[in-house]
């Protein structure tokens, strides 16, 4: 069966409370760690906040051969309803208010151990590695089933078109939640194939935008959204380079996409 590498660059994220780099050896260790320790169970519910974590527990639950879920909202009742759903289900989280019986997993409280890794894992090309959720503001959420190789595959295509230079190293603040496809796929996705460094900061307001774009090494990415792009251009705050800014496909107004 053809298989895959679930991440081969040498620097995978920094952390936005102390900055250090995080190099792939390290991020298989803790991958690896958390996946020895999940239940034996299908599928999990991934609601983690932070993005390095949420990218640690994405992998461990795929390298486990289990399915993310990955819904539009965190809140009880959507935990309760995928429940429902879906058999042998848990949740895995970093902290966050739980539906009541349902088995959870704090990927945050799981501590390193065993070695530093050097070879990745593989990955079944046609593993079922994780279903994105429609909102669901037009009726009743969609799920939006992605094998190991759409994923790679799709973020290839969109790589080649985003990136001049796929070698040369980028660092990347996105401001976009991670369970979402767009989230998804720039903030999880890229790191995981590309020369790119992302940031686990998600900044809200254009002052933290600013910081955390300021901390990072250029060529710089910012992944975001129609609207915070119309707060940036209506602040008056002087930001560092933004070499590539990648916008989710919400509606976006031609002017504004031309300022920024």
């Amino acid at each position: 069966m053809p298989t895959d590498s679930i991440a081969s660059k040498a620097n995978l994220a920094t952390v936005e409370n102390t900055w250090p780099i995080i190099q792939v050896g390290e991020f298989l260790q803790q991958v690896v760690a958390l996946a020895n320790s999940l239940p034996d169970r299908s599928y999990a519910i991934n609601l983690c906040t932070n993005r390095y974590q949420f990218l640690v527990s994405f992998c461990a639950v795929i390298v486990r051969g289990q399915c993310n879920l990955l819904p539009s909202s965190k809140n009880i009742s959507t935990q309760s309803n995928l429940a429902n759903q879906y058999d042998s289900i848990y949740i895995i989280h970093d902290g966050l208010e739980l539906a009541s019986g349902l088995l959870a997993v704090d990927c945050s409280q799981v501590g390193e151990e065993g070695k530093i890794f050097e070879n990745s894992p593989d990955i079944p090309l046609n593993q079922l590695c994780a279903i994105t959720f429609t909102s669901g503001s037009t009726g009743q959420s969609k799920p939006n089933l992605k094998t190991w190789d759409t994923l790679r595959e799709g973020m290839e295509i969109g790589a080649r078109y985003y990136l001049n230079n796929e070698h040369r190293h980028h660092s990347l603040l996105a401001t976009v939640p991670p369970q979402h496809m767009w989230g998804l796929e720039t903030s999880i996705m890229l790191p995981l194939i590309t020369n790119v460094c992302i940031s686990d900061s998600q900044p809200l307001f254009p002052a933290d935008i600013c910081s955390s774009l300021t901390r990072m090494k250029p060529p710089r990415i910012l992944v975001t959204s129609p609207l915070q792009i119309l707060a940036l251009d209506n602040s008056a705050i002087d930001f560092p380079k933004i070499d590539l800014i990648l916008c989710a496909t919400a509606p976006l107004d031609s002017s504004l996409a031309e300022r920024v």
